[in-house]
């Protein structure tokens, strides 16, 4: 039987989201078990729902894509990508 992994997520924040590359690292990371995503940056798409950009990720319709200003130690991440 497999054993439930039980270490906590890793809090991640995307900076520049809202292109190719952070559309595939935003569909990688949501594959992971152990991420958890705090912020997605994109100046274009700002105030916007993830699946503006990227309709696929679904799984992260509840996020909206900030301002890069928006970004500070409060965001609460632990890993910029």
């Amino acid at each position: 039987m497999k054993e439930k992994n039980t270490e906590k997520p890793i809090p991640v924040a995307v900076l520049g989201g809202s292109g190719y590359a952070g559309g595939e690292l935003l569909r990688l990371l949501h594959l992971h078990p152990r991420v958890e995503l705090r912020m997605v940056t994109s100046e274009r798409y700002a105030g916007k729902p993830v699946t503006a950009a990227f309709p696929h990720l679904t799984g992260y319709a509840r996020h909206r894509f900030v301002p890069m200003e928006a970004v500070s130690p409060e965001t609460g991440a632990d890993l910029f990508f």
